[in-house]
C-alpha cells in the first residue's frame, strides 16, 4: 500500500523487534504515572503530549522520556488499526489456496505481495486476506497466485462487513475498544 520510498523511509521490522522483546525479561512493572499514561493512550492513541502532559500534570518532555523508555523496554507497544478502505483499498478478501505438496514456496510470494495483509500456512494449505482497490485488481491477484505451479485451487471470498479488527470491535464502521466482560450481542 506504500510507495517504494516510504518503504525505504520505514525502519526495520516491527515484528522482530517485538520478538526480541518478548523473548527477553518481562519490563519493570509500570509505576503510577506510567500506568495513568498507558491508560490515557489506550482510551486515545491519538493523543497529543500536550494533552497527556497536562491530563497527568507533568511536563511534556517527560510524557517523551516516559513513552520512550516504556516502548523500550517492552511495556509499551504502539499499534495502527487501520481500516484498507482508508487508503484506497475498499475490497477485502479471504483467499483459500490449496498446493500440490507443502505451501512454503507459495506462501512466500503470497507474503510479498504488497496486497496481502497477513497469510498463514498448514502443510498443503495457505489462507491469507488481502486488500485492493477494485475488483479487478482482486482478479489479477487470483490469476497470478493460480499461475503458480505448486498451486492446485484458489478460492476467494469477499468480506463484507468487519465486526472485529485487533481488540477493536467496529459499529457502523468506527472502532471502539471494547470494555472489560463487553460482549457482542447478536441482531434479533
Amino acid at each position: 500500500m506504500l510507495n517504494d520510498e516510504q518503504y525505504l523511509a520505514l525502519q526495520g521490522s516491527e515484528d522482530s523487534a517485538l520478538a526480541s522483546l518478548r523473548a527477553g525479561s518481562r519490563p519493570d512493572p509500570l509505576d503510577a504515572t506510567n500506568t495513568a499514561l498507558a491508560q490515557m493512550l489506550r482510551k486515545n492513541g491519538r493523543a497529543a503530549a500536550d494533552e497527556l502532559a497536562s491530563g497527568l500534570s507533568i511536563s511534556k518532555a517527560t510524557v517523551g522520556r516516559r513513552l520512550d523508555a516504556m516502548i523500550a523496554s517492552g511495556a509499551l507497544f504502539i499499534r495502527a488499526v487501520v481500516d484498507p478502505a482508508a487508503f484506497g483499498f475498499p475490497i477485502e478478501s479471504l483467499i483459500t489456496i490449496s498446493c500440490h505438496g507443502r505451501s512454503d514456496r507459495a506462501g512466500r510470494r503470497l507474503a510479498i505481495r504488497p496486497e496481502t495483509r497477513w497469510a498463514a500456512a498448514s502443510d498443503q494449505h495457505l489462507l491469507a486476506q488481502v486488500a485492493v482497490a477494485s475488483m479487478g485488481d482482486l482478479r489479477e491477484l487470483i490469476e497470478a497466485i493460480r499461475s503458480d505451479d505448486h498451486v492446485a485451487t484458489v478460492r476467494s471470498s469477499i468480506v463484507a462487513a468487519t465486526f472485529k479488527r485487533s481488540t477493536f470491535i467496529y459499529r457502523d464502521k468506527d472502532p471502539t475498544a471494547p470494555s472489560r466482560g463487553q460482549h457482542l450481542e447478536a441482531a434479533g
